[in-house]
């Protein structure tokens, strides 16, 4: 099956070609089948009547086994350039009537552009043929035909902008012809692609026919910022940005939060009293309190008198705290309710974040804290103001009991 490569329809041969050669019923194009795809993504099953492939309804994609480029064909290319430097030593005065992107480019870079563009589809007075035409008539095909039909190939140009789809099998990519939302399978000249290419880049280029299932790029390739590139030169946030963002702030905050002093008389109101409303609402909900409608002090208030109540018999009896968390009173009880919290940290998972009541912690240091038993600040010892964890008085009581009965 083979497809306009302009407009994208069906090519069928015409009455009496005998399938040498193949017309689009849609624009008229007619073009030998050498210089025809069987289908935009090489692999594709093709079906009767069905369009290329697009990014819409992309096919699988076989990635060609065979040598892409042979010795004797750069050697081929080389000449090519050589005889039109030599053919037409002032091409740079049709740079004007070149379509690739020339604005910018530094002298050596513009001077390669407009060459490979001039060789490939400027055609020449008086005989109205490119210097590729000329070369391969002269040089080429008398010594390789297969070669001569290949670089012919160089004439059927697709220009615009690629998208690298994945960049696993440098130096051949999938890529997709961002104006019309076609993929190929193209091959990256040169040395060193894998390092100058990654999947999600968008190149201003052009790539043209090469071997079977396979094109390749040619000219200068022009990297063109993505919407992120855009937004990160102007100091905007962009979406990559935003993970590591929110990371940063809840530690900032989350430190703020944990630097309230305490000591071996802290009680659970006097610590609600200065926690963010999002934790003093995770810990009335862990401890069953409604909180619609209750201001923040009478939410302190119930939550502290619930602890108080004896509150953590009942935890134990619903299961809610884990092995571990009972394991850290235990150790906190033998301590006179107040440590270090590095101690802690270093026996058990203590993970907590800023959500309580949509995410509450589920660490067994943060179960004690969302219910009410357990509060972490700062105390000076020694000299130094240190990270510290401490049983709030309002539990002390029924803990004490509870693990006293369970020893």
């Amino acid at each position: 099956m083979k497809f306009c490569e302009k407009c994208g329809t069906r090519l069928k041969p015409p009455h009496g070609s005998g399938g040498r050669s193949l017309v689009c019923s849609n624009c008229g194009t007619q073009l030998p089948d050498p210089h025809l795809q069987d289908s935009l993504v090489e692999g594709e099953e093709s079906h009767e009547g069905a369009p290329p492939a697009t990014s819409q309804n992309p096919s699988p994609i076989t990635y060609p086994q065979e040598e892409l480029i042979s010795d004797r064909e750069i050697e081929f290319n080389q000449r090519l350039y050589d005889y039109a430097e030599e053919r037409c030593p002032d091409f740079l005065k049709y740079a004007e009537e070149c379509p690739d992107y020339l604005e910018g480019l530094e002298p050596e870079l513009y001077y390669k552009q407009v060459l490979t563009w001039f060789v490939a589809e400027k055609a020449l007075p008086p005989t109205g043929k490119t210097v590729l035409e000329e070369f391969v008539e002269k040089c080429v095909v008398s010594e390789d035909l297969e070669i001569a039909a290949r670089m012919l190939q160089r004439k059927d140009v697709i220009r615009g902008s690629f998208r690298i789809l994945d960049d696993r099998h440098l130096p051949v990519a999938p890529v997709e012809h961002l104006e019309t939302g076609r993929r190929y399978v193209a091959l990256f000249k040169g040395k060193a692609v894998d390092a100058r290419y990654r999947a999600g880049e968008a190149l201003r280029a052009k790539i043209h026919p090469w071997r079977e299932g396979c094109y390749m790029f040619d000219g200068i390739i022009v990297r063109t910022l993505s919407d992120e590139e855009r937004m990160r030169r102007l100091g905007m946030i962009t979406p990559s940005m935003m993970p590591g963002l929110m990371e940063s702030y809840e530690k900032q905050e989350l430190a703020r939060y944990e630097s309230i002093m305490i000591n071996d008389r802290t009680s659970l109101h006097a610590a609600m009293s200065k926690y963010p409303s999002q934790w003093v609402d995770g810990i009335c909900v862990a401890l069953g309190i409604a909180i619609v409608g209750k201001r923040k002090e009478e939410k302190v208030k119930l939550a502290s008198s619930r602890i108080e109540s004896g509150h953590f018999e009942e935890l134990l009896i619903r299961k809610k705290l884990s092995p571990g968390s009972i394991q850290a009173l235990r150790l906190l009880k033998g301590n006179g309710w107040l440590m270090k919290y590095g101690r802690l940290t270093s026996r058990f998972s203590h993970d907590v974040g800023l959500q309580w009541s949509e995410k509450p912690p589920s660490s067994d240091l943060g179960l004690l804290r969302l219910h009410g038993l357990l509060v972490v600040g700062k105390m000076p010892a020694e000299g130094k103001m240190h990270k510290a964890a401490a049983v709030p008085v309002e539990a002390r009581a029924s803990i004490e009991r509870v693990l006293s009965a369970h020893a």
